[in-house]
């Protein structure tokens, strides 16, 4: 009973300091948007769901576990990402190793080029523009 006395009195304060803040004159107003039982439901319910083990009750997926798991699925994109330009870049850093670059064999860089993805091609220019015909004067 003397913690839920305590979370009474907490509730109440945490009222109080959202009445401040919104700029409420008198916090102790039945008025108030605040609802401390509402608050205690919410802090026993969370309460509960700690208390048990994560094997016992499998819990709801929240905005946290679809942001883990975006970011997961990103690092794995990413890190192939990344192995496949060293894989690219492999046969360029063997030719430019060193304090002086030796030239690039042709052969190394047509195998680069192939692997690399496709480009897209030019774009097409247009014709300039004639400036409009003059009236007769």
């Amino acid at each position: 009973m003397e913690a839920m006395d305590e979370l009474v009195q907490l509730a109440e304060s945490m009222c109080q300091a959202t009445s401040l803040l919104l700029g409420d004159d008198d916090p102790s107003d039945e008025s108030n948007p605040c609802r401390p039982s509402t608050f205690l439901n919410a802090v026993a319910l969370g309460n509960v769901q700690r208390s048990r083990p994560p094997s016992a009750s499998p819990r709801a997926p929240t905005a946290l576990d679809a942001i883990d798991k975006a970011v997961g699925k990103l690092k794995s994109v990413l890190d192939e990402e990344a192995l496949r330009a060293e894989e690219l870049m492999a046969p360029l850093e063997s030719h430019c190793s060193g304090r002086r670059r030796r030239r690039l064999q042709w052969d190394s860089v047509q195998e680069v080029m192939d692997e690399a993805p496709p480009r897209l091609p030019p774009p097409r220019r247009r014709p300039p523009r004639r400036p409009p015909p003059h009236p007769p004067r």
